[in-house]
C-alpha cells in the first residue's frame, strides 16, 4: 500500500491477478546485476573489513571441505549492490544446483557440530545469552519458564550476526 500511495511509478500491473504489485517496469531499469559476477567481483579483491572478512572465511572453509567452486556461488542483497554494512550485515549468498547446496549443507552442518569450528563461538559450545543452553522466549518469560536447545542451535545463536543469517537458511525446516 505504501508503494502504491507514495511510489506508484514502481508499481505494474500483474494480469493473472489482475492486481498492482510492486516491481519496476523495464524502461526504468538502468542496470542489472548478476550475483555470480558480483560474488567473483567481491573475491578478486582482498577483503577491507569484517563482512569481506567473513566471507572469504566461509568461502575457503567451504571450499577446502568440498567440491564448490567459485563458479558455484553468487551474491546478492546489500553485498551485490555494494551498501552493506561491515559490522551488521550479513553474507546474502547464492549456491547454484540442488545438489551443490545439498552438498553445502551437509559441510555446514559438521562445521557447526565440531567444537573446535571456527564458525562457532570462540567460547564453544555455549550459547551468548544469560541462561547459557537455555533461551527464554517473550511468551515464557511472563511465566519465567525456558526452553532447552539444541547444541546446533545452541551454536547459531552464538555466531555473529553475518554467519547466523548464512545458518539460517541453510539449516531452515523446509
Amino acid at each position: 500500500m505504501f508503494v502504491q500511495q507514495n511510489y506508484s511509478q514502481y508499481t505494474i500491473l500483474y494480469e493473472p491477478l489482475p492486481q498492482r504489485l510492486v516491481g519496476v517496469r523495464q524502461e526504468l531499469v538502468r542496470r542489472t546485476r548478476k550475483p555470480r559476477e558480483g560474488f567473483k567481483r567481491l573475491m578478486e579483491k582482498p577483503p577491507k573489513d569484517a563482512l569481506l572478512k567473513a566471507l572469504y572465511k566461509v568461502f575457503n572453509l567451504i571450499t577446502t571441505r568440498s567440491m564448490l567452486r567459485i563458479k558455484d556461488f553468487g551474491a546478492f542483497g546489500s553485498l551485490l549492490h555494494s551498501f552493506y554494512h561491515p559490522n551488521l550485515s550479513d553474507l546474502d549468498l547464492i549456491v547454484y544446483g540442488r545438489k551443490k547446496l545439498g552438498k553445502l549443507r551437509e559441510n555446514l552442518k559438521e562445521f557447526y557440530q565440531e567444537g573446535s569450528s571456527p564458525l562457532r563461538a570462540r567460547t564453544g559450545p555455549t550459547v551468548n545469552t544469560p541462561q547459557n543452553t537455555k533461551y527464554s522466549t517473550k511468551q515464557n518469560r511472563k511465566k519465567g519458564s525456558l526452553r532447552e536447545i539444541s547444541p546446533l542451535e545452541a551454536g547459531f545463536k552464538s555466531l555473529p550476526a553475518h554467519y547466523k543469517m548464512l545458518a539460517y537458511f541453510l539449516f531452515r525446516k523446509s
